[in-house]
C-alpha cells in the first residue's frame, strides 16, 4: 500500500471514528465515505474500502454496514485531466435497495482494440452513476460502452458529458466472429446491453449524454438499449441532453433507444430532457429511432410525455426502418411526422403520442395498428392522417384527430377528444366516445356500441334513439354542416324494432335524435312521417345538435307531420308492414323535415339585428321541408341553447328590424331554456343597459352558496369559477376567509386541465389520502410551488407576495410569461419590503394589470389573500388569454 492511499485509508478512518462518535447507535445512519480512484496514478484497491485492482481491471464490489446501507462512495478520476486510459473498470456490488454511488470525472478509457473488452461493466449490479467533467467509455467487440444489460439497474445524472460507445467497425480481424467474413459490426449498445444480450433497467436524468453502438462504423447495437439479437429493456429519461445511435455515420441496425438489430423494443418512457434518437445519425437506417432494431417489427411501448424528443430512422441517410415504435415516423423541431414506405410497417406495442407537437402521416404513407397493439392521441395533443390509417387495435382520441384521407376501422376507435373528418372513415369494427366530430363523413358498416359501450353515444354518423334495452341507433350521413337520416332499412333491426316499437310503448316517454356530438353540424333531416308515429304512440321528439335542442310536443309532432305530409298517416299499417320503406315510396311520405338550430354569424343578420344583438348571441331556429320553412304551428316547441355570456341573461325574439318581445326563460348549468311559439332567430344574452321596466327574468343562478348576493363586487369572478368548476363547495363560499397553499393549487390544477401528477410525493406532510395531493404533486413538479425542507405546509395562508409568485410561475407553465426576464421597476412605496423571490412576480402581476395595488401606492406583501381575492385575481388572468 503505497503512500497516498495509507494517508486516504486514515483520513476515511478518521471520518468513521468521527461518525461514530458524533452519532452512537446511530452509525448506520452516517452518510457513506468518499473513495477516491485517481487513474492518473497506479492504483493498487483496497478491499477494506470494496476495491481491488488486478492488472489493469478495477473492481468495485462495495461494502454495506449491519443495516444493508453501502459504507462508501466512490469517485474514479484522472487527475491529470488528459489521455486516455486502458483500464477497465467492472462493478459487482450493489443490489436492489443498496445502490452503489459511483461518480466519473474525467475519466477516458477506450480498449476498442481488445476483444471482449468492456470500458464499464456493471452487470447485475446496480449504480448511481455522476457525470462530472468530460468522460469517454469505448468497448471491444461484441461489449457495449457502459454494458448494463438485463438484471442491471442505471441510474446517470450528473452536470458532465459521457460519451460510451460499443465496438467500433474493424476490417477483417473481428470478422468471424459476427460470421461476416472480413469485416465486423459493433455488436454492443453503447449504453445497455453486449451481443446477444438485452438492455437493463437505464433511467437518464441529467448530464450530457452521448451513447452509440458504433461511431463512424455500422452498428448493430443500440444507442441505448439492447446489444446485438437483444430486447431494449427498460429506459426511462427525466432530464439532461440524450443522444443516442447504433451508428453516427455509418449504417444502423440497433435503434437508437430501444432493441439492437433483431431486438425488439423497449419500455422507453421520456418525461423530460433534449432526446435526439437515431438508428444512423448520418447513415442508412435499418432500425427505429425509438423501438425496435432491423428485422424486429416489435416497436416495445413508447410513452412521450414532456421534454423535447427527435427521433428518427436516418437523419440525413435512408431511413428504412420506423422512427418510433414498429410505425415508420419521425420528429423534427415540434412536429411528429410518420413517414416511409407506402407498404407502411406495423405498430406494435403501446405508444402514447407526445401532447404538444402536430403528428403526421403523410400522403402515400400507411400506419397499421394491429390487433394487440394501441396508439393514444392524448388530451392537448394532435395528429393528423394525410395517408392511412388501418386500426385492428385500440386507436384513442383524448385529443384531436384530423382525418385527411382514409381510416378503415375494424377494431376499436374511441373518440374522447375531437376528429375532424375531412374525408372518409370506414368502420367495421367498434366507434364508441362522446367526443366532437366535425366535417364530411358517409358511414360504412356496423359495430357503433354494444354490450358494456351500448350506453355511450355513438357520435361518427348514427343518431342515437333510446330504447327500453339502451340504444337503438339509425345511420346517418354528414355532409359540411348537415347531417341526413338515412332509408330506413328492413335489414338494420335496430331501426326496425325502433319503428316497429312493440313493448317499448308503454316505457319510453320520449324519443331523441342525438347529434350533439358532432361538433360543426347546424342542421339534420329526417323522414317526416316519424313524427307522425312518434306523435301517435305518445311521444315527445327531442333532436340534440351541437348549439341546442329542439323538443317537439306530442301536438306540434303531430301537427307538423300533417302540414307537411298533408295526410294523417296510417300508424298501425306503418308498424305491420315487414319492410318500412316500400311502405313510404308506395304512398308517397318519404318527404323529409329539415332541423336546424346553430348560432348566427353577424353577416346572417341585418345591420339593425346586428345591432339589436348587440354583445349576445344570435340563434337560428327553423324547421322546413321540400314546400317551404314552417314559422307557426299548434302545440309547443321547446328551445335550449348553450350560453356563456354576462349575467342575468333574457332571450328576446329577433324580428326584421330588432327585438320585438321578450320571451321566458330560464337559466342553468350554462344552458337557457324557453318554449317558441314561433321560430325565427332569437337574441340571447345580457340586456340590462335597457330602461327599467322591460320584462327581463332575472337570472337563476345555480351556485350553491348562501353567503354570496349578486350584488356582491366579487360575483360575476366567482360565477365564472364555479361555472367552469374551479371551485366547488356548499352551502357557504366563505368570502372574506383566507385562501390557503392547498386550495389555491388545487384551483390552479383544476384550469391545467387536472394534468396527471407524479406517484411519489416530493412532500413529506401530502400523503396518498389528501384531497389535495394530485394538485400538490402537479405543482411541484410543474414549478408552480416548491416545499421549504421538503414540506408543502398545506393549510399555510397564502399573502399577496406569495399568490403573485405562484401565479407567474402558472404562466410560465402555461407559456404565457418566461421566466427570468429582469422585471420591471416595482412602482410602489413598500417596494423595499417585498421578498426578493417573489419581486417578480409582484412586477409581472402589476404590469398585466391583475394586481392593482392599494391606496397610497401601497402592495402590501404579507397580508392574506382572501378567497374573494383569489377568485377575482384570477379571473383577470384568464382574462389575458
Amino acid at each position: 500500500m503505497n503512500i497516498k492511499n495509507i494517508l486516504q485509508r486514515s483520513l476515511v478512518l478518521a471520518a468513521a471514528f468521527a461518525l461514530c462518535f458524533a452519532f452512537g447507535a446511530h452509525r448506520a445512519q452516517a452518510a457513506p465515505a468518499e473513495v477516491t480512484i485517481d487513474l492518473a496514478a497506479r492504483p493498487f484497491g483496497d478491499p477494506e474500502y470494496g476495491w481491488t485492482v488486478s492488472g489493469d481491471d478495477i473492481t468495485i464490489f462495495g461494502a454495506t454496514d449491519a443495516a444493508g446501507t453501502q459504507r462508501f462512495r466512490y469517485t474514479i478520476l484522472r487527475s491529470d485531466f488528459t489521455g486516455t486510459s486502458a483500464y477497465r473498470i467492472r462493478v459487482t456490488g450493489g443490489r436492489a435497495g443498496q445502490a452503489l454511488d459511483i461518480a466519473l470525472q474525467d475519466v477516458h478509457i477506450d480498449v476498442s482494440g481488445i476483444y471482449n473488452a468492456c470500458a464499464f461493466d456493471m452487470t447485475g449490479s446496480t449504480v448511481n452513476l455522476r457525470i462530472v467533467g468530460e468522460n469517454t467509455l469505448k468497448s471491444g467487440p461484441g461489449r457495449a460502452g457502459l454494458e448494463a444489460p438485463s438484471g442491471s439497474t442505471l441510474r446517470i445524472d450528473g452536470t458532465g458529458s459521457l460519451f460510451a460507445m460499443g465496438f467500433e467497425y474493424v476490417e477483417g480481424a473481428y470478422g468471424t466472429y459476427f460470421g461476416t467474413g472480413g469485416a465486423a459490426r459493433g455488436g454492443g449498445a453503447g449504453i445497455g446491453g453486449g451481443t446477444g444480450r438485452g438492455g437493463g433497467d437505464i433511467t437518464i436524468a441529467g448530464g450530457d449524454i452521448t451513447a452509440c453502438g458504433a461511431d463512424a462504423s455500422d452498428g448493430s447495437g443500440a444507442g441505448i438499449g439492447g446489444g446485438y439479437s437483444g430486447a431494449g429493456g427498460i429506459v426511462t429519461i427525466t432530464g439532461g441532453i440524450v443522444r443516442a445511435y447504433s451508428s453516427s455515420s455509418g449504417t444502423g441496425y440497433g435503434a437508437g433507444i430501444g432493441g439492437g438489430s433483431r431486438g425488439a423494443g423497449a419500455f422507453v418512457t421520456i418525461t423530460g430532457g433534449d432526446v435526439a434518437a437515431y438508428s444512423s445519425a448520418a447513415g442508412d437506417g435499418h432500425g427505429a429511432g425509438i423501438g425496435g432494431g432491423a428485422a424486429s417489427h416489435d416497436g416495445g411501448t413508447i410513452v412521450i410525455t414532456g421534454g423535447k424528443t427527435v427521433a428518427k430512422s436516418s437523419d440525413t441517410g435512408t431511413s428504412y426502418g420506423a422512427d418510433i415504435g414498429g410505425g415508420e415516423r419521425s420528429l423534427t423541431g415540434n412536429r411528429l411526422i410518420l413517414t416511409g414506405s407506402p407498404s407502411g410497417d406495423r405498430l406494435i406495442g403501446d405508444v402514447v403520442l407526445p401532447k404538444t407537437p402536430e403528428i403526421v402521416i403523410p400522403q402515400g404513407n400507411l400506419l397499421i395498428i394491429p390487433a394487440g397493439a394501441s396508439l393514444t392521441v392524448p388530451k392537448n395533443g394532435a395528429l393528423r392522417n394525410d395517408g392511412r390509417i388501418e386500426n385492428a387495435g385500440v386507436l384513442t382520441v383524448n385529443g384531436t384527430l384530423t382525418n385527411g384521407f382514409e381510416i378503415e376501422n375494424a377494431g376499436r376507435l374511441a373518440n374522447e377528444g375531437t376528429i375532424h373528418n375531412l374525408h372518409t372513415i370506414h368502420n367495421s369494427g367498434l366507434f364508441v366516445g362522446l367526443g366532437t366530430l366535425t366535417g364530411n363523413l358517409v358511414v360504412t358498416g356496423a359495430g357503433f356500441g354494444s354490450g358494456a359501450d351500448a350506453a355511450v353515444p355513438a357520435v361518427q354518423g348514427r343518431t342515437t334513439v333510446p330504447a327500453a334495452d339502451g340504444r337503438v341507433r339509425l345511420d346517418c350521413m354528414v355532409q359540411g354542416t348537415h347531417a341526413t337520416v338515412l332509408p330506413l332499412s328492413s335489414a338494420n333491426r335496430d331501426v326496425n324494432k325502433m319503428v316497429d316499437f312493440g313493448p317499448y310503448l308503454t316505457k319510453q316517454r320520449a324519443v331523441d335524435i342525438d347529434l350533439s356530438g358532432l361538433g360543426g353540424v347546424q342542421s339534420v333531416s329526417f323522414p317526416a312521417y316519424l313524427l307522425e308515429v312518434f306523435g301517435d304512440a305518445g311521444f315527445t321528439l327531442e333532436v340534440k345538435l351541437p348549439a341546442g335542442e329542439m323538443r317537439f310536443s306530442v301536438m306540434a309532432a303531430k301537427y307538423l307531420a300533417r302540414h307537411i305530409l298533408g295526410e294523417e298517416i296510417d300508424v298501425a299499417r306503418v308498424l305491420s308492414v315487414p319492410d318500412v320503406n316500400s311502405y313510404i315510396r308506395e304512398y308517397g311520405i318519404d318527404t323529409e323535415i329539415v332541423v336546424r338550430l346553430a348560432f348566427s354569424e353577424p353577416n346572417a343578420l341585418s345591420a339593425m339585428q346586428r345591432s339589436a344583438v348587440g354583445d349576445g348571441m344570435a340563434l337560428e331556429a327553423s324547421l322546413s321541408y321540400k314546400g317551404g320553412k314552417i314559422d307557426r304551428y299548434d302545440g309547443a316547441i321547446g328551445i335550449t341553447a348553450a350560453y356563456t355570456g354576462r349575467l342575468p341573461v333574457s332571450v328576446w325574439h329577433l324580428g326584421d328590424l330588432q327585438r320585438e318581445e321578450t320571451i321566458a326563460c330560464e337559466y342553468a348549468d350554462g344552458r337557457v331554456s324557453f318554449n317558441a311559439l314561433r321560430l325565427s332567430f332569437f337574441a340571447i344574452g345580457n340586456y340590462s343597459s335597457y330602461p327599467p321596466g322591460y320584462p327581463f327574468l332575472e337570472v337563476h343562478h345555480d351556485m350553491p352558496f348562501k353567503d354570496v348576493r349578486p350584488a356582491d363586487w366579487f360575483f360575476e369572478d366567482l360565477l365564472w369559477a364555479h361555472t367552469n368548476r374551479f371551485v366547488s363547495g356548499s352551502p357557504e363560499f366563505s368570502p372574506g376567509d383566507s385562501m390557503t397553499r392547498a386550495m389555491l393549487v388545487a384551483i390552479l390544477w383544476r384550469m391545467a386541465g387536472e394534468p396527471s401528477a407524479a406517484s411519489v410525493s416530493p412532500f413529506a406532510d401530502v400523503g396518498s389520502g389528501d384531497w389535495f395531493r394530485p394538485a400538490a404533486v402537479w405543482a411541484a413538479t410543474g414549478g408552480v410551488v416548491s416545499g421549504g425542507g421538503g414540506y408543502f405546509e398545506p393549510n399555510e395562508p397564502v399573502t399577496r407576495q406569495e399568490f403573485a409568485a405562484m401565479l407567474l410561475n402558472y404562466a410560465a407553465y402555461e407559456n404565457k410569461a418566461v421566466l427570468g426576464d429582469a422585471p420591471p421597476a416595482l412602482d410602489f412605496a413598500d417596494a423595499d419590503s417585498i421578498a426578493t423571490y417573489a419581486a417578480p412576480g409582484v412586477a409581472w402581476c402589476y404590469e398585466k394589470g391583475i394586481v392593482r395595488g392599494r391606496p397610497g401606492r401601497i402592495f402590501d406583501p404579507l397580508t392574506r389573500v382572501s378567497r374573494a381575492e383569489m377568485v377575482a385575481l384570477l379571473h383577470r388572468y384568464a382574462a389575458l388569454s
